[in-house]
């Protein structure tokens, strides 16, 4: 089997993450990252103790690099995202 179909094949577990561009690694820890398409490159956010602090970082990516209107992993963004948001626009 082709290493293109084993990944296919793979099936997540019952603690599988929800959050986009966040992946636990074999140490239990949280890491985050987001892909530039405009630069063709991934950026690396850190890594974080829960899963939800690295969706924050995420998000928080996410924003800066697409916008406002951007799918972000958490309902609700921080005032501190709100603030970045309106100083990148501001100059």
């Amino acid at each position: 089997m082709s290493k293109v179909g084993k990944l296919k094949g793979r099936t997540r577990s019952n603690n599988a993450n929800k959050f986009v561009g966040v992946r636990q690694r074999p140490s239990g820890r949280w890491v985050a990252e987001i892909k530039d398409t405009t630069q063709k490159i991934r950026m690396w956010l850190g890594t974080f103790e829960t899963a939800e602090e690295a969706a924050r970082a995420y998000d928080e990516a996410a924003c800066l690099l697409r916008g406002s209107n951007t799918r972000t992993n958490l309902l609700h963004m921080s005032l501190w995202i709100l603030l970045l948001l309106l100083e990148s626009e501001i100059t």
